[in-house]
């Protein structure tokens, strides 16, 4: 079942963007959702939906939305605007996410300002954290997804990844270790229908050299006709 959180209106005077724009004294209730059940493995894209209940017969909202983990503040992913959906892939490795959701009555005057609330999502590692390294495909033809084993801090990782039968090899941009979690790399930049080894590489002094990984087999597919404007 889709995670869904219920949450009445509450002040928000410690907040001083809230209580600029005029906090609700209304009692709509916000329904934050998500089509995707917690948890998912790193790269899933899980939309969430915020939906007012109860509020003021014809009243038009705004929607903003951010993610938090712990020990880190949270970013504004989606700013204030008319979509009540987020769409959001948690790439870079796993861990509990936070996400919040506040809804602005823009028919208001002032504008009336309803939560926040907020939802916990688990994002599951796609390796275990001894390895081995694996390669996804994701919802894009020409995009893969190379989940790789912690390092150690201090060093950084980056892929390799070249086409089979070709003197020439692109990397990705290079990512802090870490030793707690997995590393994750979306892959872009492939050709279709043709076969890519791809690899994890450590990265000292801007240069790339082989971390002693078993290399794999990539085969990006053919792309969609709509990616052509077909």
């Amino acid at each position: 079942m889709a995670n869904r959180v219920v949450a009445p209106v509450r002040g928000c005077a410690c907040a001083l963007l809230f209580a600029s724009l005029g906090v609700a004294s209304a009692t709509p209730n916000i329904v934050l959702s998500s089509n995707l059940p917690s948890p998912q493995p790193v790269g899933t894209l899980v939309t969430f939906t915020a939906t007012v209940a109860g509020g003021p017969v014809g009243a038009k909202y705004d929607y903003q939305f951010s993610v938090g983990s712990p020990g880190k503040q949270f970013e504004i992913r989606l700013d204030f605007g008319p979509k009540s959906k987020f769409a959001w892939a948690q790439n870079d490795s796993e861990g509990t996410f936070t996400i919040r959701a506040v809804v602005r009555n823009r028919s208001a005057t002032p504008s009336a300002v309803y939560g926040p609330v907020t939802v916990d999502y688990v994002v599951a590692a796609r390796v275990p954290l001894n390895g081995p390294s694996a390669v996804f495909p994701t919802d894009h033809p020409l995009v893969a997804l190379f989940s790789t084993t912690p390092c150690a801090p201090g060093n950084t990782k980056c892929v390799l990844f070249q086409e089979v039968g070709s003197a020439v090899s692109a990397t990705t941009n290079a990512a802090r270790c870490v030793a707690t979690t997995t590393r994750n790399f979306l892959v872009a930049g492939m050709h279709p229908d043709s076969r890519y080894d791809v690899c994890a590489s450590a990265q000292r002094e801007r240069e790339c050299y082989p971390h002693g990984e078993t290399e794999f087999d990539f085969t990006p597919a053919a792309c969609l006709p709509s990616l052509h404007g077909g």
